[in-house]
């Protein structure tokens, strides 16, 4: 199987797990909550920033490129500097 159909056939598969469910229905509920409260609209460049993504009002609003330059777990830019110096 080519590579680009079996990635998108394990991304299927996962997207479709109990556990990445759930976190996207408390991501998607974030962003309602947001939305009710009026700090966030539809196409307004805005991200609903999950710290955790557990359900006890973490979220908060920021700009796409900042949450994005982030990573997470792909081990992205972090905001704290910290880590291993270049080079070594």
């Amino acid at each position: 199987m080519p590579r680009k159909a079996k990635t998108k056939a394990n991304r299927a598969a996962y997207q479709a797990t109990e556990r990445q469910k759930k976190a996207r229905a408390r991501r998607n509920a974030a962003r309602r909550k947001a939305m009710k409260k009026g700090t966030v609209k539809k196409g307004d460049g805005k991200d609903v920033h999950h710290a955790k993504s557990d359900g006890k009002g973490k979220a908060r609003v920021v700009s796409a490129n900042y949450n994005r330059k982030l990573g997470g777990a792909k081990g992205g830019r972090r905001s704290s500097g910290g880590g291993r110096p270049k080079g070594s």
